[in-house]
């Protein structure tokens, strides 16, 4: 995915045009499979990453915030996977994908377990390439949104 592309608009009517080729949304789709196959295998170094809060410090251990962060997640990822292959979005789809991508993102983070630019400096072509991708998307998402 390149720099200069722009993968969505925002159109006058207000909706938000998709404009990612069928590998795009294919390539979305499978970080996102990826992630959610991932989500209940407790070895995983993703499974603490998405159970915990980003910032601990505001609902430590409270079982009624991680449910409601799960309750969350589960279905910002449902909005997404169902409109991975829409023409347009809404805003509240739209924001359910920058979500989805954030998580994908931090999913990725921790599967190649990326805490420095010092790892991020170490990572293959392809992974870096992969990680660079779903910023990408992000950054013109939440641009986009913006």
């Amino acid at each position: 995915m390149s720099d200069d592309t722009r993968y969505f608009v925002r159109r006058r009517a207000g909706e938000i045009d998709v404009q990612l080729s069928q590998f795009g949304r294919d390539f979305v789709r499978s970080v996102i499979d990826e992630m959610v196959g991932s989500r209940d295998d407790e070895t995983s170094p993703w499974h603490s990453s998405l159970t915990q809060p980003i910032d601990p410090s505001k609902d430590s251990d409270d079982i009624g915030h991680v449910a409601a962060r799960e309750v969350t997640i589960s279905s910002t990822i449902a909005v997404t996977l169902k409109t991975i292959y829409a023409d347009s979005l809404t805003d509240s789809e739209a924001w359910a994908w920058l979500s989805s991508l954030q998580l994908v993102l931090r999913f990725t983070s921790a599967k190649l377990s990326l805490s420095s630019d010092d790892d991020v400096e170490q990572l293959s072509d392809d992974s870096l390439n992969h990680v660079r991708s779903i910023q990408g998307l992000l950054f013109d998402l939440a641009t986009c949104l913006g």
